[in-house]
């Protein structure tokens, strides 16, 4: 024991008391303060103001303070859209059905007889499209819903290149039909390679480059009156590409 209990010890500094202020001095720390000038008055100032950045501007009231009210009531609108959207959301991405309703309808649009839509599940950007969906709490029917526009754009476009072929067959006088099958016995009879021939005949997709076909054949020389391949069904109504893929296929 280093300080046996009987012995005394002496502080250097002297002992400091503690003296309440003078109640008839104000009992303040101003008080205290004129009485002895070593004491420094506290500030007694306004609080730092409360931070309401965070508050939407809609949410904050005339008086400078929030809506608390305001804020429960947009917080419950909008746990009640959330449980909305998701209501009817799938498990997982994998179990929306990208397929088209049996009542589905092109409206307006008109494809050509040729266009058939279908959707390649192996393809993807069908995954890509689920995850989409999934991940933004879309229902079930959203898949449907998907396919449909889908389908319309494709849709769309076949129309637009089916009344760009029917331009280009005009462009091509009404042996249009005939120059194009002249074009396809020429291209089998001198192109054994299938793929090779099929890419030649699938670049003809203009009047243009039908003519610039028939000067290659004919070396230069006018096109000569022909009359249509019968190897070649004689529908009016199918598209020039339609035509020329049966007639490869014929071919094959």
């Amino acid at each position: 024991m280093l300080i046996s209990t009987q012995q005394k010890v002496a502080f250097p500094f002297a002992s400091i008391a503690h003296e309440e202020p003078d109640a008839a001095a104000g009992g303040t720390a101003e008080a205290a303060a004129e009485a002895d000038p070593a004491v420094t008055p506290v500030d007694t100032g306004s609080a730092t103001p409360e931070d309401y950045s965070w508050v939407p501007e809609a949410h904050m009231g005339e008086d400078g303070k929030p809506d608390f009210q305001g804020l429960r009531t947009a917080y419950d609108d909008a746990n009640a859209t959330l449980a909305a959207m998701t209501e009817g959301r799938p498990e997982s991405a994998a179990d929306y059905q990208i397929a088209l309703d049996e009542a589905f309808d092109y409206g307006e649009i008109q494809p050509p007889e040729w266009f058939k839509f279908e959707i390649d599940n192996e393809n993807p950007i069908v995954g890509e499209l689920q995850t989409f969906l999934h991940e933004n709490g879309l229902p079930a029917e959203a898949g449907t819903t998907a396919a449909g526009i889908m389908a319309r754009y494709e849709a769309r476009r076949a129309a637009q290149y089916a009344a760009d072929r029917e331009t280009e067959m005009k462009a091509l006088g009404p042996q249009g039909q005939a120059r194009i099958d002249k074009i396809i016995r020429a291209a089998e009879t001198r192109i054994s390679n299938k793929a090779q021939r099929d890419a030649l005949l699938n670049s003809m997709v203009s009047a243009d480059a039908i003519r610039a076909m028939e000067a290659l054949i004919n070396g230069g020389a006018p096109t000569r009156p022909i009359t249509s391949s019968p190897r070649v069904a004689a529908d009016e109504n199918i598209s020039p590409f339609e035509r020329l893929r049966r007639a490869n296929q014929q071919s094959a």
